[in-house]
Parts: structure tokens; sequence; C-alpha cells
């Protein structure tokens, strides 16, 4: 697994975890498909800045986060998606489409929408395109203590 801190995370939690190594050419909706055919949600991870402060997006791919109900949610004036420069300054290493859902691990708050709670388990890419991690939701929720808010649309 492309990362090792949240290899350790799991592993000294005791959370039992599925990795899985796809086709770089793989899209999304093919991971999905592969992944969670027992019912998972693939999930994205969206980093953002509220008020200027770094945290981290959970969503059920393909929905797409609500700045301004995020912000209102949070208790912020703004809610803005992260720039390439912010991603590259705070997850070295990281494909920036491969950013695992555990902001806890940077020392950052996570926020999932609430439809993750809906299923079992959620799976999500991990450092690179390649590497696909499915989980219990319940473990993933105990472990980056989300605040779960209806957070995203259907755009």
């Amino acid at each position: 697994m492309s990362s090792e801190r949240l290899k350790r995370s799991l592993d000294d939690n005791g959370v039992p975890y599925l990795v899985t190594t796809r086709s770089a050419a793989a899209n999304v909706s093919e991971l999905r498909i592969e992944t969670c055919l027992g019912g998972c949600a693939f999930v994205k991870t969206v980093p953002v800045t509220l008020d200027g402060k770094p945290a981290i997006v959970a969503v059920p791919h393909p929905e797409h986060v609500d700045l301004d109900m995020l912000a209102a949610m949070s208790g912020v004036e703004a809610a803005k998606l992260a720039s390439n420069e912010q991603l590259e300054s705070w997850f070295p290493g990281y494909a920036a489409d491969a950013i695992p859902p555990f902001g806890n691990l940077w020392g950052l708050p996570v926020y999932a929408s609430l439809s993750l709670s809906a299923g079992e388990w959620i799976a999500f890419r991990v450092g690179t395109r390649r590497t696909v991690v499915a989980l219990a939701f319940d473990d993933f929720k105990r472990l980056a203590e989300p605040h779960i808010r209806d957070l995203s649309n259907w755009i």
C-alpha cells in the first residue's frame, strides 16, 4: 500500500481491510463496479479549505461537494476546493485523486457525506490511481471520527 501511515493506523487498530491493485488506466466507474460489487460506496476524497484551514471531505463517487452547504454546516465563512499547490504541500507523494479520506492522519478534520453511512463498506484510492483499499464504514467512522453531514449533491 502506498500509504504506510494509513496501513500502520489500520493495523494498529485491528481493522480488517482489503488492498487491491488495478490498472492505471482503470477509471473510477470501473473501479467502483469491480471493488463494490458487494454494495460498498466508492469514496471520492475532496481536500478543501474552511476559512483558509485545510480539511478533508469524503463523498461517494459520483457526488460532488456542495461548498456553500459545507461552509454553513461547519460554521465557517468560506469553503473552497484546495489548490494543486496546497495538495502537493499537504499530501506529498499522493496523487490528487488518491488521497485517503483519513484526514486525521495529518491532523485535519474530516467531513463525510451522510450517504456513505448507508452501506457497510467503503472503498477508496490510496497514494496512486492503482491502489484501492476497502474496509467497513464503521471502522472508518471509528478511526477518522468524521463529522457526518448531508454535504453532497448529484451534479
